[in-house]
């Protein structure tokens, strides 16, 4: 198998994707995220900076920026590292900013390869996918925005490949189903497809189904990848998204990064976030990216999920977390923006059906929980508790290692005062049943009894913001 290589039909596949989310606890204005992107990679070793146009304000001319700035510091563009970026889903955001951000890669590309001869961006990503038809919307645009700079240029630059990403359970679980389905579409259009990146994530899986569902349908999705170019012997890689919190894969997390690393085995490349880069000390930061890039390339663990424990712990979650999406919201509203999003009432994230309004994006979620002395990986107590019994030793093993840490910012009595005595009754049943002897940290304590709501302060205590 040629998927675990360190180039695909001779491109690179980088190893540690630099990123922009709002997790850590500076804010980070868009008109300092180009000279982000170079000390990512001088710093940590980034050979990847993804630009996000995904609810985000991001300017146009971004990628373009980050190219320039990288060519006039010396910095390999298009070997050794590379701009990526991330376009708006149209059926969330509209095809008027899907078209923008397509442009401004291939603009950074006529750039590039004016100045180099190689293209910096060779992937667009691709969010919320649940279908090829995305994909296939993507693609061809890209093509015609590619053959249009050409004719009006003379300048050669080979059109972006679209990377879908993955990032809700049913996705997780229908992954070859929907890469199969991208495949031959672009066979029967007489396209043959070249080696493909798949992005996996985790968070807005975890909120919309809880940490345990999302935790196994994103092992069953890095299993199924791998089955998927065994049997269609095509090169895939694959892009594994996780950030600090346990709810949000624990990856960055320097107390986890190294356990997390071996569980998820099976990605070629790992998105380095913000909260670590920011809210850690940089040798501890550069630590974390040194285990993300000597795990990266490992073969995945072969693994299949079962649909049925999936829907019940999806449904035990929800039914809890529906209840508490007002108070949650409320919180949520005042968790800092680090990063020039759009709100949440225009681009929120729906639970369910029957949820009362949309919740806050993955990351605000984080935080609120945290903020009340309720780590989110405790919305699944009940479920994990009814369900105890067809959880593998090792699995078991690897949830108790998260709540060790997690259970260091439980604080039973405030997150009473605000999200209620039912959920906080469940939590401390599970520390008992499971074993988990971690206590709330006597810092952490004294900040959330301090009665004045810093959301900052707890977070820099915990480093990361959500």
């Amino acid at each position: 198998m040629k998927n675990r290589l360190e180039h695909h039909s001779e491109m690179a596949i980088p190893r540690l994707m630099c990123t922009q989310h709002p997790d850590s606890t500076v804010r980070i204005p868009v008109s300092e995220e180009v000279q982000e992107a170079i000390l990512g990679y001088g710093l940590y070793g980034c050979d990847e900076v993804m630009v996000d146009f995904e609810g985000k304000l991001t300017p146009y001319s971004q990628p373009r920026d980050i190219v320039l700035k990288a060519l006039e510091e010396g910095i390999p563009v298009g070997e050794e590292f590379f701009v990526t970026v991330r376009v708006p889903n149209p059926k969330l955001e509209g095809v008027d900013r899907l078209l923008l951000a397509l442009e401004s890669a291939v603009l950074a590309n006529y750039y590039s390869v004016n100045h180099t001869g190689v293209e910096a961006v060779r992937w667009v990503v691709v969010p919320m996918v649940d279908s090829s038809d995305v994909l296939l919307v993507a693609h061809r645009a890209l093509h015609e925005k590619a053959r249009l700079v050409r004719e009006l240029t003379g300048v050669h630059t080979e059109p972006p490949e679209v990377v879908p990403l993955l990032e809700g359970v049913s996705e997780h679980l229908n992954a070859e189903s929907i890469l199969a389905s991208y495949f031959e579409s672009l066979e029967r259009s007489g396209i043959d497809p070249k080696p493909l990146r798949v992005f996996v994530g985790k968070s807005d899986a975890a909120l919309r189904s809880g940490h345990l569902a999302s935790l196994l349908s994103t092992l069953h999705a890095l299993s199924s990848i791998h089955d998927l170019a065994h049997r269609l012997g095509v090169d895939v890689s694959v892009v594994l998204g996780m950030g600090s919190p346990p709810f949000r894969g624990g990856l960055n997390n320097p107390s986890l990064a190294e356990v997390e690393a071996r569980f998820y085995r099976g990605f070629d490349t790992a998105t380095l976030q913000s909260a670590v880069r920011y809210d850690v000390p940089r040798e501890v930061a550069r630590h974390v990216s040194k285990v993300l890039r000597d795990n990266a390339g490992k073969p995945a663990t072969r693994f299949r999920a079962s649909r049925e424990l999936l829907e019940a712990l999806s449904q035990a979650y929800r039914s809890r977390v529906t209840q508490l999406l007002p108070a949650l919201n409320e919180i949520a509203d005042k968790v800092p923006q680090t990063r020039e999003r759009l709100d949440r009432r225009l681009y929120g994230r729906f639970i369910a059906e029957d949820a009362p309004g949309p919740a806050p994006r993955a990351i605000a979620f984080t935080a609120a929980c945290y903020s009340v002395g309720f780590p989110p990986t405790l919305l699944d107590a009940r479920g994990i508790m009814e369900k105890l019994e067809e959880l593998s030793s090792p699995l078991l093993e690897h949830i108790k290692a998260e709540l060790e840490l997690d259970y260091q910012f439980f604080v039973p009595e405030v997150a009473g005062r605000f999200l209620g005595r039912s959920p906080v009754r469940e939590a401390l049943d599970l520390k008992e049943k499971i074993g988990v002897e971690a206590a709330p940290r006597e810092n952490y304590l004294s900040a959330i009894n301090a009665g004045d709501f810093d959301v900052v302060r707890l977070a820099r205590i915990r480093g990361f913001l959500g």
